[in-house]
């Protein structure tokens, strides 16, 4: 976990995702369709003791600033925000989440109206009418088989949702060594641009180097995990591992 401060939380800019802040070991779960601006108003209101959470600022009042941590635990789509939220909350049971106070029992009746919503939401776009079948391809554009769904290919592949969206709607060009579209095709056309293969290394999160790859491709294929780009931009963590491109 990294100290809270305004320099630290810049890289999460317009992330959408889940948080972990953290005062003298008492943990508080949240999350945010854009985890900096969430953190600076944690950040800000408790400076100014105006928390809208009780227990959280009586904790910084106690043990001031140099004792308030944070972790992005997870980075997600806006619309699996609110059940990822609740799974973590749910999971790692926070102090702070569920000491009961009179401020905390009023977001708690709040918390569980946005569950309802988010589900409501949830629901109709998942719907069998709105789900869209996603097909998967080798680098080279040959078909190798379908889902019904992202969400089944990701789980079956061990795939991130995200990247996998990402490459339908052509933001991106794979995920996880891979090639997929919305739209079934015999082959796909030969990507246009052809990338030089970077090499990346892939380091434990205590900074100890572990192996050289020949690029992220390569890595992501074959320890099944995703985003290392995103990683390496962003200075997150992928598939547990710390990353850095070789220079």
């Amino acid at each position: 976990m990294e100290k809270l401060t305004l320099q630290k939380i810049k890289v999460y800019k317009k992330v959408c995702g889940i948080y972990k802040i953290k005062i003298h070991n008492k943990e508080y779960i949240g999350s945010s369709k854009n985890i900096q601006h969430r953190l600076r108003q944690h950040l800000t209101t408790l400076k100014q003791n105006k928390h809208h959470n009780y227990t959280m600022q009586n904790l910084y009042n106690k043990y001031g600033i140099d004792n308030i941590y944070f972790e992005v635990i997870e980075i997600c789509l806006e619309e699996n925000r609110i059940n990822r939220e609740k799974y973590y909350i749910d999971s790692i049971k926070p102090y702070i989440n569920h000491i009961l106070d009179p401020e905390n029992i009023i977001r708690d009746e709040e918390y569980k109206h946005r569950i309802s919503i988010s589900k409501k939401k949830y629901y109709e776009t998942h719907s069998p009418v709105n789900i869209k079948m996603v097909y998967q391809y080798n680098l080279e554009g040959k078909y190798i088989q379908s889902y019904k769904s992202i969400t089944d290919a990701a789980r079956a592949t061990n795939q991130d949702v995200t990247a996998i969206c990402s490459v339908c709607n052509n933001r991106s060009y794979t995920a996880g060594g891979y090639r997929w579209s919305f739209e079934l095709k015999e082959t796909l056309s030969k990507l246009k641009k052809k990338y030089k293969k970077v090499p990346v290394i892939q380091y434990s999160l205590d900074n100890v180097f572990i192996i050289e790859w020949d690029s992220k491709t390569d890595a992501e294929k074959e320890l099944k995990i995703c985003n290392i780009s995103r990683a390496i931009r962003k200075n997150l963590t992928a598939g547990g591992y710390k990353w850095k491109y070789k220079i």
